[in-house]
């Protein structure tokens, strides 16, 4: 029977699904298959429906006649030996797996063609994207409740879940990445936990899946190896510890290893029959990283996309930080610097805000790690005294407020997708809809020069425009 004290926190991750259900009815992304299947999601999507739908990995029946009432459903790169080869790697599509065979086992006896892009199919996707969602809130629930109280945790769940950009990447675009690594995330990051506990076969066995899986999904999230290397350091004389315990466990290692090859396997096999070669870098359209001109501060604080500008409810994860390391050591160290090196790595990306998005859509995952510093943060707060307390309280609820109105302003267009500016920001604060004189104020990245190396603007875009 589940202890009394435990049921705010299960409360919190009822409140969040049915947010996410409240939202996906009344934007009608059930009904609308366009609003589920779109944009990166053409890249992840078509190995499903190459293989199990066209039966051609490769993409040949593009080059038929018969493939033009299907074509826009598949973005590909032609490659000089002739050959199509899909850009993203295949980590999502191992995710959407089960909803896409469960709508492929149903479509008939509903009445449905197998198309793999119609209704039965978008539907399990934004099902299986908040079930995994669920399930990264149940598992971080769990390492929580091993810290915090109940109350801590569930306000925790509730910040993350309803006030981020979490909430919109689980509901109006929940076919993208974020919402299965979070959960990714989550598994991992709890297994650690448990494999530094009782460094058990079948931990290490999971560890090895789930970082493969990861890196499958995004190659720069495999920096989330920096929590498990760096678990438990709290001082520099923990290192020649912690070495020694790996060492201890050398085999163990090893099955982390493989196990994450094995996951890697198919990826290589289907670089090597295409491109012909076992690794190859699809992002072949001058898209690469510049690392010595990284863009923190807009990263982080600049209205194009920051990140604290449209998720400010999140200055209380860093905040944190700080009450993490005076009280939960095991984890300073290893967040502090994984955080650090991935807002470096995710700056220095050629497109740092991440093309057309709401917010800083590249660190959604990460809210599985900051989660740890935000509930630091909230005990601290019951401890203040009460003069501290109330305003704190008070500006916690203010900004968790913005992070939400943010949401309804990014999804009726107050919020442009990548050409938002200070001006049209602060001019239509108020406005949950675009009016008057508000693409005036907006600034077109120029994506060309971003591709070189130059974050720029195309002068006067809008105004041409309109």
């Amino acid at each position: 029977m589940m202890k009394k004290k435990n049921l705010f926190s299960l409360l919190a991750i009822l409140i969040f699904v049915i947010t996410c259900i409240f939202f996906n009815i009344s934007y009608k992304v059930f009904k609308n298959p366009k609003k589920v299947i779109q944009h990166d999601t053409y890249w992840y999507y078509e190995y499903l429906s190459a293989t199990f739908i066209q039966k051609d990995i490769g993409l040949h029946f593009l080059d038929t006649p018969k493939s033009r009432e299907i074509v826009h459903n598949y973005w590909r790169y032609t490659l000089p030996n002739g050959n199509h080869i899909i850009k993203m790697s295949m980590g999502n599509a191992i995710m959407y797996s089960p909803a896409f065979f469960a709508a492929h086992a149903l479509a008939k006896p509903l009445g449905f063609e197998r198309t793999g892009y119609n209704q039965p199919y978008t539907v399990a996707l934004v099902i299986i994207s908040l079930l995994y969602v669920m399930l990264g809130f149940m598992i971080l629930r769990k390492l929580l409740l091993c810290y915090f109280s109940d109350i801590i945790t569930a306000l925790s769940i509730l910040i993350v879940g309803i006030t981020t950009n979490l909430l919109y990447y689980t509901t109006l675009e929940a076919a993208m990445t974020h919402a299965f690594t979070f959960f990714l995330f989550a598994c991992f990051i709890y297994l650690t936990k448990l494999w530094f506990e009782t460094p058990k076969w079948k931990y290490s066995i999971l560890l090895g899946v789930v970082f493969g899986l990861i890196s499958l999904i995004r190659p720069t999230n495999a920096l989330i190896v920096i929590v498990f290397l760096l678990f438990g350091i709290k001082h520099f004389r923990d290192f020649n510890r912690q070495i020694l315990f790996f060492y201890q466990n050398y085999k163990k290692i090893i099955i982390i290893i493989l196990f994450s090859f094995i996951v890697w396997l198919p990826q290589l096999i289907y670089w090597k029959t295409i491109s012909g070669s076992w690794l190859f870098w699809s992002y072949i359209d001058n898209e690469s990283f510049y690392f010595n001109n990284p863009y923190y501060f807009q990263f982080l604080f600049g209205f194009r996309k920051g990140w604290l500008i449209y998720t400010p409810v999140m200055v209380f994860s860093i905040i944190g930080l700080y009450f993490v390391r005076k009280n939960y050591g095991d984890y300073f160290f290893s967040i502090l610097v994984f955080f650090v090196i991935i807002v470096y790595i995710l700056s220095s990306w050629w497109c740092w805000w991440f093309g057309g998005s709401f917010g800083m859509r590249s660190l959604v995952e990460c809210y599985a790690l900051l989660i740890i510093p935000l509930a630091a943060f909230l005990q601290a707060l019951s401890t203040f005294k009460l003069y501290i307390k109330i305003p704190t309280i008070v500006l916690v609820v203010l900004l968790a407020s913005l992070s939400f109105f943010n949401f309804i302003k990014f999804h009726y267009g107050s919020i442009h997708y990548d050409s938002m500016t200070k001006k049209a920001y602060f001019n239509h604060f108020f406005s949950v809809k675009s009016m008057g004189d508000y693409f005036r104020l907006l600034e077109k990245p120029d994506y060309e020069k971003a591709r070189r190396g130059n974050d720029d603007v195309i002068e006067d875009y809008y105004i041409q425009f309109y």
